[in-house]
């Protein structure tokens, strides 16, 4: 697993900025993050779309995480649409976190983006939508309490007509 930097999660962001995003920030030897992980990579088979694609950060969240588990959880969900990496120092996920105000790393995060959205400041601009597998957060966008609304979710960006691009 290739090591990412903020600066390449925020290359990538943009360079697919015309695309329906799906960013996930994991854990790899999360039991919940594992079960977010299939979330998304059945929503990538439901949709085929190349309108659609997915930033995937695996971070160091617990003890036992590192890129060789994070390597084995990204060789189960394969879609030529997944970009994805290792983030060892968190970082990505700490600006996530402020993005989110949720006063920690975000990880077991799971957002989306319609088109036209661009990173342009220090932190990454609040998703669209966004769901979580977290305690403490709203309870209505917990991902394990209703997996398939990410999907609906995902189809209703994917049916908005395009915009223009713009920043925030």
């Amino acid at each position: 697993m290739s090591p990412v930097t903020t600066d390449g999660v925020r290359r990538e962001f943009n360079a697919s900025s015309d695309k329906v995003r799906i960013v996930a920030l994991l854990s790899p030897a999360c039991p919940g993050c594992q079960s977010g992980r299939a979330v998304v990579g059945r929503v990538l088979k439901k949709f085929s779309s190349p309108e659609l694609q997915a930033i995937l950060v695996w971070e160091a969240m617990r003890s036992d995480d590192g890129p060789t588990v994070a390597t084995e959880q990204a060789e189960k969900v394969r879609d030529a649409r997944i970009w994805q990496g290792w983030n060892g120092n968190k970082d990505v996920g700490s600006l996530f976190g402020k993005t989110l105000e949720l006063h920690a790393t975000a990880w077991d995060v799971y957002l989306l983006y319609k088109p036209g959205i661009k990173w342009e400041r220090r932190e990454p601009p609040a998703p669209t939508f966004w769901m979580h597998q977290l305690q403490g957060v709203n309870p209505k966008l917990l991902l394990c309490a209703d997996p398939t609304r990410l999907s609906v979710e995902v189809a209703k960006l994917l049916e908005q007509p395009s915009e223009a691009p713009h920043g925030n």
